[in-house]
């Protein structure tokens, strides 16, 4: 079982210092880090963030949950 952190719109802009307008520029030009819309509720995970973050950092190779960014491996490699 993985455990993580679930970042709203809003978090996110804050943890930034950013606004939420420049997220929602993002998503609509698709950059921005993977997200999750429930509803009208767009959900960023805490792997997902960090894997932006920090663009050394790569994706996994194994099988991603790729809205949530997730990996179910330890390993991670450039694709």
């Amino acid at each position: 079982m993985h455990n993580f952190t679930l970042f709203t719109e809003e978090q996110l802009a804050a943890r930034w210092n950013i606004t939420t307008r420049t997220l929602q520029k993002w998503r609509a030009a698709g950059r921005g880090p993977h997200y999750t819309k429930l509803g009208r509720k767009i959900l960023y995970s805490s792997t997902a963030v960090e894997i932006y973050e920090n663009p050394t950092r790569t994706r996994c190779v194994s099988t991603c949950t790729s809205d949530l960014g997730l990996c179910s491996t330890e390993k991670f490699k450039e694709h």
